[in-house]
């Protein structure tokens, strides 16, 4: 069994030795989200994929999307209405006198859902699996491997036969500003 998830659409280059890595806010569809992306915007690491993909699981399990915000203020609302607003503890990440840290700190507190409740059909290590990929802190959440180690994905975990990629990819062309005669140079290129 082979899963795939794709949409490069909103992709950006995240290369082990990039030294200017172009990070913006304008990354992953936005329900997908990690709350990082939400609140720090150019400030986050590759836990937002595992974010997304638990947002995935959520949406497989219960066959909706579950944090469905209409801007990214009512995103953050419909997270911790799910998860809880974070504790201090969650927040040893963000920057002491970050503004989003403030804009926490005065949100309404809303107390953590338990997963069984919101998805009463889940098994337990699906619920597990979910509270390791959604968790707010992105220095606690599972990474790529660990996710890959859940009992959830044990069925279909096959380390031999999960390629990586032999060196990261070359974002240069991201950075290309084109003119129409470098277009046009580029066109004649190809063909």
């Amino acid at each position: 069994c082979d899963l795939k998830i794709c949409d490069f659409g909103l992709a950006r280059g995240f290369g082990n030795d990039e030294e200017d890595p172009t990070l913006t806010d304008y990354v992953v569809t936005r329900w997908y989200r990690a709350p990082e992306v939400v609140l720090l915007a150019s400030e986050y690491t590759k836990s937002i994929d595992v974010w997304s993909v638990g947002c995935i699981l959520c949406e497989l399990i219960g066959r909706r999307p579950i944090f469905t915000g209409k801007d990214h203020l009512d995103q953050i609302k419909k997270i911790f209405q799910v998860i809880g607003t974070p504790t201090e503890d969650d927040l040893e990440w963000l920057p002491a006198r970050s503004p989003a840290r403030s804009f926490i700190k005065k949100a309404t507190v809303c107390a953590k859902q338990p997963w069984k409740t919101v998805y009463p059909q889940a098994t337990p290590i699906g619920i597990h699996a979910i509270e390791r990929m959604l968790t707010f802190n992105p220095l606690k959440r599972a990474n790529v491997e660990e996710t890959l180690q859940l009992a959830y994905y044990e069925t279909l975990h096959m380390p031999d036969d999960e390629p990586r990629a032999d060196s990261p990819i070359d974002w240069k062309f991201d950075k290309f500003t084109p003119t129409k005669r470098l277009l046009q140079n580029k066109i004649y290129a190809e063909c």
